[in-house]
């Protein structure tokens, strides 16, 4: 992660944010081909959610690659988003007067009228998420494939981590009871 963001601070040097967009764009999923998983639960694997797997195979699940995404714009000095929207990755970069929006999908820049009918369609709003709340959805997904794959002291682990967030979580509580005996 640290090669990637050394890299392409080298080559955003002296750009404006104009170019660092679309430099950022380009490096991630042209030069360095990382690919979202079309798959969907239960088909996720472990290593389409980790973040090693996902960068010695340049592919996985929308969400760590979000992540890496958001880091990489953080690095080039991009004040990019994620949107809350259901099943959907898509990341806000705020310019003064108007944003430009980008498909974590598919990699490409949404017109106006694209992310109006995404968002209406999956029922969300143009609002970006935190960082808690990226964070804590990464730990759903988590807590999601180790319950499937039976993985106690992954849970474990993970439950402890979602409590940190927020140590009122009931059912989070609750699985994690249920989990020692």
């Amino acid at each position: 992660v640290h090669y990637l963001s050394f890299e392409l601070y080298n080559k955003c040097e002296g750009k404006s944010e104009n170019e660092r967009w679309e430099l950022l764009r380009s490096y991630f999923f042209e030069q360095k081909k990382f690919q979202v998983l079309s798959s969907q639960w239960p088909e996720v694997q472990e290593g389409d959610l980790l973040m090693k797997p996902v960068l010695e195979k340049n592919i996985g699940h929308p969400l760590p690659l979000t992540l890496l995404y958001l880091h990489l714009a953080l690095a080039t000095n991009l004040p990019v988003s994620l949107v809350q929207a259901r099943q959907e990755y898509i990341l806000k970069w705020v310019r003064p007067g108007c944003s430009s929006y980008l498909d974590m999908k598919t990699g490409l820049i949404l017109s106006d009228c694209e992310i109006f009918q995404m968002l209406q369609k999956s029922s969300s709003n143009p609002e970006v998420w935190d960082a808690r709340l990226i964070y804590r959805r990464y730990l759903e997904e988590l807590m999601r494939l180790y319950e499937q794959l039976g993985h106690a002291q992954m849970l474990h682990s993970i439950y402890n981590l979602c409590l940190q967030l927020d140590d009122a979580n009931l059912p989070v509580l609750a699985r994690r009871a249920l989990l020692r005996h």
